[in-house]
């Protein structure tokens, strides 16, 4: 729901020394979150986002939908969150 917090949290495992502030986090419809290894949010607009983390050349896709308010949610299609094969 909009301005609740989210935790966003990536975990690095590697033989080389790390430094988790390497780690960027970008939303395609709010651009540059922010960096590290956790962050906590409340400000993501409402809307379907692609959330990508990225860093040690790698990196990762999260989709996630942040609705307006209750009423968006219950209007949205369940069938949108069934795992399609």
């Amino acid at each position: 729901m909009k301005g609740e917090t989210i935790i966003l949290k990536a975990v690095v495992t590697s033989t080389r020394r790390t430094s988790k502030s390497q780690l960027v986090w970008v939303s395609n419809k709010d651009g540059r979150l922010g960096s590290g290894s956790l962050l906590k949010l409340n400000h993501l607009s409402a809307g379907h986002h692609i959330i990508m983390v990225s860093g040690y050349g790698t990196r990762a896709r999260i989709p996630i939908t942040i609705f307006q308010d209750l009423w968006a949610l219950y209007q949205f299609p369940m069938d949108h969150f069934k795992i399609k094969p």
